[in-house]
């Protein structure tokens, strides 16, 4: 392990960002309670997708404010990057998943719109295997890896607009520490915890 030689980075969301997402979340709502509570919109499935509007919004909604509304309050950093690894909150588990830098190629970011872009988490082959292979892996994760695969060439992603930091200026910084410590410790640092 190296250390020393970098302080950490801490990457916090900002509130901003945030808050314009939940805006754009409460218009959503809105909308959908208006096809499914108005009779005079005649459309065949207005009122369905008016329900299932409200079920996702309303409570995907809810359920991310309010764990960004508590990340923001206790100052609780999304990603935290060390020499030897980085680290990304997980609002569900309310805990943090470990990326070690020995475990990854390299990071990329990427557009997957004009307006949302991600940071994807490029693992080594051997460790996308294990991962997918993992006893602990459910049906639903393996699922979820291999669409997100498919769709950004990696098995995991993180956001990169809702920081007070660039996400470009994230991914660069997690590649030059992956630089660096794949520089310093050579083929001393391939074994696993």
């Amino acid at each position: 392990m190296i250390h020393g030689e970098q302080p950490e980075v801490a990457v916090y969301y900002s509130p901003g960002k945030i808050l314009y997402r939940l805006l754009l979340c409460v218009v959503m709502i809105m909308v959908s309670l208006f096809l499914a509570f108005n009779d005079s919109v005649q459309r065949l499935g207005a009122e369905f997708w008016g329900w299932i509007g409200i079920i996702f919004f309303g409570g995907a909604g809810l359920v991310v404010g309010v764990s960004l509304f508590y990340m923001l309050i206790r100052r609780i950093p999304y990603i935290k990057i060390f020499d030897d690894r980085m680290e990304y909150y997980v609002p569900m588990r309310m805990k943090y998943k470990t990326v070690y830098f020995r475990d990854v190629e390299g990071f990329r970011l990427i557009n997957m719109s004009s307006k949302a872009r991600l940071i994807t988490i490029d693992y080594k082959p051997d460790i996308i295997g294990e991962e997918y292979e993992a006893e602990e892996t459910s049906g639903l994760k393996k699922w979820l890896f291999s669409i997100n695969y498919e769709y950004t060439g990696a098995i995991e992603a993180i956001q990169a607009d809702v920081y007070k930091i660039d996400g470009e200026e994230i991914c660069d910084i997690l590649n030059e520490r992956v630089q660096v410590f794949n520089d310093a410790c050579g083929n001393n640092c391939v074994e696993r915890d």
